[in-house]
């Protein structure tokens, strides 16, 4: 667990720390990818710090459920983007170069990865079947016991 915390919250951080040092084609990349003007500069300005944050948590192990579900959210979009628009250089890791095989298989460490994170996060407690069972709720007379 400790080297799958390790690997997301470096890579999260590695890969921020270096869009904010020098973005190289990361701006570029993010207009093609996403078509709404305004939209794709906010991508390029809050993404890096977003991966920063979101790898210091994960690191530091603070609000560790809700950190491991977001890193898990995002790593599946990363990879879905980056399915999308193979053919296009993508700045994952801003003026770091990083040849396309490389940056598809980190992408697909960190979503191995965030899988181990947020299973061992466990679900949060609206995700239980006991919270939803509505039956139960009408016979306690109540929303359920919600432990």
């Amino acid at each position: 667990m400790l080297v799958a915390r390790a690997a997301v919250g470096g890579l999260l951080l590695v890969s921020g720390l270096a869009k904010l040092w020098a973005p190289g084609p990361f701006p570029g990349a993010v207009t093609r990818v996403v078509p709404v003007r305004g939209m794709s500069g906010l991508v390029v300005a809050w993404l890096p710090v977003a991966e920063v944050v979101l790898g210091l948590l994960v690191l530091s192990g603070l609000w560790w459920r809700a950190s491991a579900l977001a890193v898990l959210l995002c790593s599946a979009c990363f990879l879905a983007v980056r399915l999308v628009f193979t053919s296009e250089a993508c700045g994952c890791f801003g003026a770091l170069e990083i040849e396309e095989r490389v940056g598809f298989a980190l992408d697909i460490v960190l979503l191995g990865c965030s899988v181990i994170l947020a299973a061992d996060a466990g679900m949060p407690r609206v995700f239980r079947r006991k919270f939803w069972c509505l039956p139960d709720a009408i016979r306690k007379g109540g929303a359920g016991d919600v432990r």
